[in-house]
């Protein structure tokens, strides 16, 4: 496969191989596909999340209380 890059990420991707931390274009693109696939799964876990129901902060915050309060009994 043939990737047409732009001439800045060109560089960028030069730069970063000729500093050491790939050892070729090769890993690095492949680094910056991996990267662009965690961003779109959890851009896809935002998605669901907003699509679901929300539990208000009140809520949470009287669950965290009660949560904090039954490690402390344990640890005690």
């Amino acid at each position: 496969m043939s990737v047409d890059l732009s001439p800045e990420n060109e560089q960028f991707i030069d730069l970063v191989v000729a500093q050491g931390a790939y050892s070729d274009r090769k890993q690095a693109l492949d680094e910056a596909v991996q990267l662009l696939r965690r961003r779109e799964r959890l851009r896809q876990e935002i998605n669901e999340g907003l699509a679901g129901d929300f539990i208000p902060a009140e809520e949470v915050h009287e669950r965290l209380r009660k949560k904090v309060a039954e490690i402390e009994k344990r640890i005690k």
